[in-house]
């Protein structure tokens, strides 16, 4: 599975991102600046990994600001050669709002930016857990250009709500599988569950974790986060307050990871580097599985769907739709991290 790191960088995060491959998600509003940077390191061929850019709409709605859906179009079609996928502008779910009128104009905005960018097979739609299934359906029936479905979509809307994560997506894995569509590549937002994304065959994820786990002076490890910064050796939970044969379990896998404790104790840039190091050697060996949940968590979470036929007509290029939709829009980067019980090592 792919996993894009989301988070604004300092130098050596981005120097150790080049130099182990890792793909980078940066937003088109806070970030412009550093994905101009990475889009030059791109050009001269020295960062291998994939570039991903969402609109920033989250961030711009949090300071009641819009996002210029024309101007962002214009931006892609000047950067497309050297970013790999655009996340498309999608409306904020929320309490309160109707869920049919934000799937509508989250749709009505993808459409839009497929008639107008110049690299339509970039473009990612986003499917929210609030909206109706029959916009699911609407985005896997669209054709990017005559004969061609929608390569790659988003589910999004995920963030803060743990309980029922896993089986939406398995109820979309099913829905999408039974689709004219069945074999578009799909992106969870906001998702990094490992024991979640194992028991799904999806494509991609992206994850904030290193940013938040490192700055609150912890590292991740197989076994969950561990406590390193030297400015909390007061903690029981610090490693050097550990029983000593567990120390010594987290100081061997710091070691073999290609660091040293003295280094993670003071420097948030190093747990960062150990942290990605983590995701990425994680990620890049999942492998799906099945899980079987209790009749009573998963009873109705995926219902029986009938084959779907490609019904919605295929949006033609060259079609003239009304102006884009501008509500404030929810790019979803936080993530959740399940942990193994420190206790079982």
């Amino acid at each position: 599975m792919d996993l894009y790191f989301a988070g604004t960088l300092n130098d050596e995060c981005r120097d150790y991102m080049e130099k182990v491959g890792a793909n980078k998600l940066f937003s088109y509003i806070n970030d412009r600046t550093q994905i101009e940077d990475l889009i030059e390191r791109k050009k001269r061929g020295t960062y291998k990994g994939k570039l991903l850019v969402d609109s920033g709409a989250f961030s711009a709605f949090t300071k009641g600001k819009q996002v210029n859906l024309d101007e962002y179009i214009a931006w892609i079609n000047k950067v497309s050669p050297w970013v790999d996928y655009f996340i498309a502008l999608d409306i904020i779910p929320g309490e309160g709002v109707d869920n049919v009128a934000v799937a509508e104009g989250g749709y009505k905005n993808y459409v839009y930016m497929l008639q107008n960018v110049n690299c339509p097979e970039k473009i990612w739609p986003v499917h929210h857990a609030s909206d109706p299934d029959e916009y699911l359906y609407r985005i896997l029936s669209t054709e990017i250009q005559p004969g061609v479905l929608v390569p790659y979509i988003c589910l999004g809307g995920l963030v803060g709500t743990n309980a029922s994560i896993l089986p939406f997506l398995q109820s979309m894995e099913h829905k999408i599988s039974k689709s004219c569509n069945p074999d578009v590549k799909v992106h969870a937002l906001g998702v990094t569950s490992i024991p979640t994304l194992s028991s799904v065959s999806f494509t991609s994820c992206d994850s904030a974790a290193w940013i938040f786990s490192a700055s609150t002076g912890n590292i991740m490890t197989p076994w969950g986060s561990l406590l390193v910064s030297d400015k909390a050796t007061a903690d029981p939970q610090h490693i050097l307050n550990l029983p000593e044969h567990r120390r010594k379990i987290y100081e061997e896998y710091i070691s073999s990871m290609g660091f040293n404790l003295e280094s993670l104790m003071t420097r948030y840039q190093d747990r960062m580097n150990i942290n990605i190091k983590y995701l990425m050697d994680t990620f890049s060996s999942m492998t799906h599985k099945k899980v079987r949940f209790r009749k009573k968590v998963s009873e109705g979470a995926i219902k029986q769907v009938e084959p779907q036929e490609c019904v919605v007509p295929a949006v033609p290029l060259q079609v003239t739709i009304e102006k884009p939709v501008r509500p404030a829009v929810n790019i979803q980067t936080e993530c959740v991290v399940e942990t193994v019980d420190k206790d079982s090592i």
